[in-house]
């Protein structure tokens, strides 16, 4: 019993103390569904502080820059949403943006996820940014999510 105890007291030393985490880190997208109404962590974005901590314990975190439209990389997005587990919280096709609720799966903690899909170039730009409900500390859970999240928005697309 003491061994998950070590685990977990290791990864919250070598984690940021924060319960979100942006590929962005200046103007993140934010999300507009109701889900995150009421929810003792809020919605609003942490700030340059919170930055720091970030891009220190998630320095491989950023934008993905994919060489196609954006129409076609937020269709593949939609599709890794749903490969990913994600329950769909809302679609805006025309603003570029979904989003999305994980569920942790022992507790059934709620964490939410906003994605935003923009032009760049001859391709397209795309932001994650997932926050937890509640807690002080995610562990790096939601850093992890952003990650598999974009490998396999990626993979869809080079598919």
């Amino acid at each position: 019993m003491w061994i998950p105890a070590i685990s977990r007291r290791w990864r919250a030393a070598c984690r940021p103390s924060t319960t979100s985490a942006p590929t962005p880190r200046t103007r993140p997208p934010s999300w507009r569904s109701r889900a995150r109404r009421g929810a003792p962590n809020p919605a609003a974005y942490d700030g340059p502080e919170v930055a720091a901590q970030q891009k220190k314990g998630y320095p491989d975190l950023g934008p993905l820059t994919l060489p196609a439209p954006p129409d076609r990389a937020f269709a593949a997005a939609g599709g890794g949403r749903a490969a990913a587990g994600l329950g769909d919280r809302g679609r805006r096709p025309r603003e570029g943006r979904l989003e999305a609720t994980a569920t942790t799966p022992w507790f059934g903690f709620k964490d939410d996820v906003v994605v935003r899909v923009t032009a760049a170039g001859s391709g397209s730009r795309v932001d994650v940014r997932s926050k937890s409900r509640v807690g002080r500390s995610d562990l790096g859970a939601n850093a992890k999510r952003i990650r598999a999240f974009l490998a396999e928005l990626s993979a869809r697309l080079a598919a």
